[in-house]
């Protein structure tokens, strides 16, 4: 082996693995050791690889073969800590999931992103902006709205045990509509202070969202997608006005307000990956809604890696 000094633009033709400031800074990975930090590194630069050869699974959810042997070499480690490290990784830290694929196939290894608590707050503020349009300056401010404003005195134990299992069910005053859940009475066709307010909160959160998107221009650029991008846009709009502490996107549970924080960052290109990514999916896709989700939640993380995957390809076709 030579070494040489780096010369004029050589010292940016090096490929570098990238290490989270995050995974260093988190109390919550206090204990992982240089070890598992080097070997998360090395698994998140294995994801353009992933892209490259369209490893995503049925929900669009990136995922990359790292065998063991691999592992020990890249990191100088025997089988026994190798495997501790992945156990780890997954189980305590939640940085990985592995998945057994049976008959003789490698397991797939799906990575975590790390969000940050950052991401966490920024949804609140979406929040407040919403609800002082919707209710002024005076009104309080909920992450989860809040719907019984009325007979708040009057909820029983039964009804606060709903709503914390359920945050999207209000408490209605004591007639047959708690009984039967609002289906099939006459009394939903006249609308509530909690239901106009609800309205009211989705138009609002619907304006946000067209509005980040430029949903007029990508209708313009898009003409034939029209049905496809205002699917999308129905799907920001329900996950973003859900009451539910959490959200499920794939197989994963989140934290509602991450879920939320990352949707409402979504713009116009985001929605053109997500349109690329429908195109050139060539496998049946069994829930279209999911599929969708998965792919909004994911594009700020992947899309990337993916166009700079596409940019290797074509430059490897012009040198043909």
């Amino acid at each position: 082996m030579k070494l040489e000094y780096f010369i004029g633009t050589e010292a940016d033709d090096n490929a570098f693995v990238k290490l989270p400031k995050i995974i260093f800074k988190d109390k919550n990975f206090k204990g992982l050791g240089s070890a598992g930090r080097l070997l998360y590194s090395l698994m998140l630069d294995r994801m353009q690889l992933s892209y490259k050869n369209n490893w995503l699974d049925d929900d669009g959810k990136v995922y990359i073969y790292y065998t063991a042997e691999s592992i020990m070499e890249d990191i100088e480690i025997g089988r026994n800590k190798t495997f501790e490290l992945l156990s780890i990784m997954e189980e305590k830290y939640g940085l990985i999931e592995r998945r057994k694929q049976g008959q003789g196939k490698p397991t797939r290894i799906y990575v975590k992103r790390i969000i940050s608590e950052q991401e966490d707050t920024e949804v609140s503020e979406e929040a407040e902006k919403i609800s002082i349009e919707i209710h002024g300056d005076t009104a309080p401010v909920s992450e989860v709205p809040i719907l019984n404003f009325k007979n708040t005195e009057n909820r029983d134990s039964r009804s606060t045990e709903n709503n914390i299992l359920e945050v999207c069910k209000p408490n209605a005053n004591k007639t047959d509509i708690n009984k039967n859940n609002y289906s099939n009475t006459k009394s939903n066709l006249i609308k509530s202070d909690d239901e106009k307010d609800y309205e009211a909160e989705a138009a609002a959160y619907r304006r946000l969202v067209r509005d980040n998107l430029c949903i007029d221009s990508l209708l313009e650029r898009h003409p034939f997608e029209a049905e496809i991008i205002e699917g999308m846009c129905d799907i920001i709009v329900e996950t973003v006005i859900s009451r539910k502490s959490s959200i499920w996107v794939s197989r994963d549970e989140y934290p509602a307000a991450v879920v939320k924080s990352k949707l409402l960052k979504l713009c116009d290109t985001h929605i053109e990956y997500a349109l690329e990514c429908l195109n050139e999916n060539k496998s049946e896709i069994r829930n279209i809604k999911s599929y969708l989700l998965t792919t909004l939640f994911n594009a700020p993380s992947t899309m990337e890696c993916h166009d700079q995957a596409k940019a290797n390809h074509d430059m490897a076709e012009c040198r043909v």
